[in-house]
């Protein structure tokens, strides 16, 4: 019983690092495309902060796979994420949004 409770107090700490270094990778994410996010929030003023992480994301090309691991969502709901981020951009379906990204 101690042990699993040693473990569990482990995973925890691990956890949270792993919380925190997310949160570093963001914010230096956010720091590095300043003049980005400065432009696309002029454009587009009701993007969340959550879409601008995203677009950043997306925009340093980051793996579909681990923009989903660092969001902590699924990858099917990173999809729909991107869906509903292109509809909010008002690009079309034969828009590419990376492409759209990085020519911004």
């Amino acid at each position: 019983m101690l042990n699993e409770i040693k473990e569990l107090l482990q995973s925890s700490a691990n956890n949270v690092r792993m919380s925190q270094d997310v949160d570093r990778v963001l914010n230096e994410m956010e720091t590095m495309n300043d003049e980005f996010f400065r432009r696309i929030t002029l454009k587009y003023p009701k993007l969340t902060s959550n879409e601008k992480q995203l677009l950043g994301l997306i925009r340093t090309k980051t793996k579909a796979k681990d923009i989903a691991s660092i969001k902590g969502i699924t990858t099917k709901s990173l999809e729909m994420s991107r869906y509903r981020l292109k509809k909010k951009l008002q690009l079309g379906s034969e828009t590419n949004l990376d492409q759209f990204i990085e020519g911004f």
